[in-house]
């Protein structure tokens, strides 16, 4: 037996840990989300049918009865979300992060060399980012950070400080 939400047709159905995993964009009211397409084994039935709101602000259980069987799948909503979680260079100095003006800013002392800087990125649970993590970087003037994930993308400007003391 299987269950299935489509929204935005982007949704992954694990059936090892019977979970199916829905992703929306950032910004998308999980509070009020409907059961738009259940797909069932012949002979299935389940205690949600299609049309249903659900509050997905929290993980749903959907059982599903087959004669005398049963199965629990467990739905959930996550929000497509392109954030920098954290930013390091060098494995030492760690970015200042300003989420509201996707900004960066870290400080390092003048004996190190910003032209060949080895950023370590974070970001959020399925993102991606370019330039990648882990490749030398010339920080001599800002750069730019582009993480996506799925709908969301957000672009962050990175400027490295050579200080004297720091």
């Amino acid at each position: 037996s299987s269950a299935a939400s489509d929204v935005y047709k982007r949704q992954t159905v694990d059936k090892a840990a019977r979970t199916i995993t829905v992703r929306v964009p950032e910004t998308y009211d999980i509070s009020q989300m409907t059961l738009s397409k259940l797909t069932l084994s012949d002979g299935a039935v389940c205690d949600a049918k299609v049309g249903d709101k659900m509050n997905m602000l929290l993980a749903q259980t959907l059982r599903v009865k087959n004669g005398d069987v049963f199965l629990d799948w467990t739905l959930v909503a996550k929000r497509d979300e392109a954030k920098i979680l954290s930013f390091k260079v060098n494995g030492i100095y760690t970015g200042a992060i300003n989420e509201s003006n996707k900004t960066i800013t870290i400080n390092v002392p003048q004996t190190v060399d910003i032209t060949k800087l080895i950023p370590s990125i974070k970001v959020s649970e399925n993102a991606t980012v370019a330039p990648v993590s882990g490749a030398p970087v010339d920080f001599t003037n800002p750069v730019a950070y582009t993480v996506t994930n799925n709908t969301a993308t957000s672009t962050y400007t990175v400027t490295v400080l050579s200080l004297i003391h720091i």
